[in-house]
């Protein structure tokens, strides 16, 4: 209410302007299109209204322009730019609400950064913090402009894929796994490291978007405890 008060104080102000350039111009001429002296005490008491318009209307989109930010901010990752375990799961609960409206698959998929613990205890935390910066530029450049990447714990990441069934989606997942393996980072000394992926398919019998994660998780652990670097799929 208060933003349409303050576009319609604007234009009132831009058209009262107007009206009194064109005065000031036929007056130069010596053709006075109206007078003058009424339209300055029009324009000065309306002017308190529209400049409080104009005020409140630049504090809202200043408002809602810090809120948007706020939003933004809490559902990112801090360190990748990703999306946040939050901001993954809002917008994969809005990609699988809308594949179900339209009967289209859905595919998930949980990665793992294998012993990444001791690139940390051997390198050290900023030198982790780029092995996993590195992996996630890696991983981006491979996956379609709407699926859905997010780091959802300190080395675990999440995909979500829209329109792939769960062969389409470990053959994606396989693509993405060799692309990592051949990823070198640039540390101290020239380093390679590898990544665990477990694959699983929306069902219909999945209540909610936790169902689906579940298994894709329980297909990494298989990939961790079966030699890592490799894709599982989800019984």
């Amino acid at each position: 209410m208060a933003a349409r008060a303050a576009q319609i104080g604007l234009l009132i102000l831009s058209l009262v302007n107007l009206a009194f350039l064109s005065g000031m111009i036929a007056l130069i001429f010596d053709r006075p299109l109206f007078d003058l002296t009424r339209l300055g005490m029009l324009t000065i008491l309306l002017m308190p209204g529209i400049v409080t318009g104009i005020g409140l209307f630049t504090i809202i989109l200043l408002a809602a322009d810090l809120a948007d930010q706020a939003r933004r901010l809490a559902a990112t990752d801090m360190l990748t730019g990703l999306l946040n375990r939050r901001g993954f799961e809002e917008a994969a609960r809005a990609l699988i609400a809308s594949a179900r409206r339209h009967g289209r698959s859905v595919a998930v998929v949980v990665i793992n950064v294998d012993r990444f613990k001791q690139v940390n205890d051997r390198f050290g935390h900023p030198a982790g913090d780029r092995v996993l910066c590195q992996l996630c530029g890696t991983i981006a450049e491979g996956i379609g402009r709407r699926d859905i990447f997010a780091r959802i714990g300190g080395e675990e990441f999440a995909l979500v894929m829209a329109d792939v069934d769960l062969e389409a989606a470990e053959c994606a997942a396989e693509v993405l796994r060799a692309a990592v393996a051949e990823m070198v980072v640039d540390l101290a000394t020239p380093l390679q490291v590898t990544a665990s992926f477990g694959v699983a398919e929306l069902r219909d019998s999945d209540g909610e978007l936790a169902d689906v994660v579940r298994r894709a998780d329980e297909a990494l652990y298989r990939a961790k405890e079966t030699g890592r670097d490799r894709v599982v799929v989800a019984s």
